[in-house]
């Protein structure tokens, strides 16, 4: 509280900060510091000030910024109600815009402005003048600057849509790309600490499952693991067309632990839809079984690899110069779902030590142009394995660091049979 009243060239309020989480973390505790200052100062010094949860002391700071608001919006002769000011000022901070024009297409989802292109374009002006980018495109080509810090922005996001429901689908509608990320991310980062943000960020996912699943995996896989237990309930919920179904297992990531239960979900669904024995059930088999390793649930992953490779033998009968190989990944797969499941029930006693050194195939790929060796094979620590894909997927110990066999961690996960994880043909 010194440094911030020393700063603001105001008197110390005699003021004990009671904050009903001792672990709160240091931003929260700054915050209530300066708030204390804040309203030390308002007041004319009289008083103590008490500040019970992190939700108060941003919205406190909030009330303080509102001032600022108020003056700002008088000063350009701009009349507007306390409560558009801080619903204009939630959206931007939610999904920003890189021109004028989008920004005052964006306030078109508040109700009093929706009406009147002119008054959205005066309150887009003098959203820019409060939050100037910075200069330089230090954000990224941004036309509005943020409100800062993160946090405070995240409350004040939270707080305004809350309630307010029926504006969320609208606006994220009209957003797209990183624009749709950003506002996801924004919610994903409130929702770990405020069950209202996750509730918003759960009924806009229900809501609009074909627009946000593919940024949710995003935001699921980089911001909040959360979002993907959301993703995978409302995929159960929903019937999803193949379309997007293969959209977002094209997107999903691998391997991953965060949304293996949301690829395992997409994967059931899209192989439901196949006929038996095609190869494109195989070929999604095989990612599903991937993904069930990934999540521990060993018997359903080999029931997948079995079928895989019951279809792959059938088809490469018929074509051996198409499917020979695909039957030869999925039975490399199989062997090492076989392999883990012998080691986990004989204490180890599955491994087979001719084939510790080998790797699990990467499956089918093009032809590509062998890249140069990568810089930091050479700073790996000894001991420590590092897999490489040189030579168009096929996969070798660098030469300097081969480790030693019991250096290969086991077991070894299977490979999917495509970068998407989608059958090759």
């Amino acid at each position: 509280m010194t440094a911030f009243a020393g700063r603001l060239g105001a008197a110390r309020p005699d003021a004990r900060l009671l904050l009903d989480d001792p672990g709160a973390v240091v931003l929260v505790v700054h915050a209530a510091a300066l708030l204390a200052v804040l309203d030390h100062a308002v007041a004319g010094g009289g008083g103590s000030v008490r500040v019970y949860s992190a939700g108060e002391v941003l919205s406190g700071l909030l009330g303080h910024e509102a001032r600022y608001w108020h003056k700002s919006a008088v000063a350009r002769g701009l009349v507007l109600d306390t409560g558009v000011q801080r619903l204009a000022v939630a959206v931007a901070c939610l999904a920003g815009a890189g021109s004028e024009t989008e920004a005052a297409g964006l306030l078109a989802c508040v109700p009093d402005l929706a009406g009147s292109a002119e008054r959205r374009g005066q309150v887009a002006r003098w959203l820019h003048d409060l939050y100037p980018a910075p200069a330089g495109g230090g954000m990224g080509g941004e036309w509005l600057g943020a409100l800062r810090p993160d946090r405070v922005a995240e409350h004040l996001v939270t707080s305004e849509l809350d309630g307010r429901g029926e504006l969320v689908p609208g606006l994220l509608a009209g957003l797209g790309g990183d624009r749709l990320v950003r506002a996801l991310t924004v919610l994903g980062r409130a929702a770990r600490d405020d069950g209202r943000a996750a509730r918003l960020l759960r009924g806009a996912v229900e809501d609009d499952l074909e627009h946000l699943a593919v940024p949710a995996l995003a935001v699921a896989a980089e911001t909040n693991p959360d979002v993907a237990g959301m993703l995978t309930a409302a995929l159960t919920a929903a019937s999803v067309p193949k379309p997007v179904l293969e959209q977002i297992a094209g997107a999903l990531p691998y391997p991953t632990f965060a949304l293996a239960g949301t690829a395992v979900e997409v994967f059931q669904q899209l192989a439901a839809g196949t006929a038996p024995g095609s190869s494109e059930r195989a070929g999604l088999l095989i990612g599903l079984s991937n993904r069930l390793g990934a999540l521990g649930r060993r018997e359903e992953a080999l029931a997948a690899i079995e079928e895989a490779v019951t279809a792959y033998r059938a088809l490469a009968q018929a074509r051996p110069d198409v499917f020979l190989p695909d039957l030869a990944m999925s039975l490399n797969n199989q062997s090492v779902f076989l392999s883990v499941g012998a080691g986990a029930a004989g204490g180890g006693a599955g491994r087979d030590r001719g084939s510790r050194h080998r790797l699990p195939c990467p499956g089918p790929g093009p032809p590509r142009r062998v890249p140069a060796r990568p810089r930091d094979v050479a700073e790996q620590p000894v001991g420590v394995p590092v897999c490489r894909s040189w030579g168009g997927g096929r996969r070798r110990w660098p030469r300097s660091r081969k480790p030693s066999p019991s250096a290969v961690p086991w077991p070894r996960p299977a490979l999917r049979c495509s970068p998407a994880g989608m059958p090759a043909r």
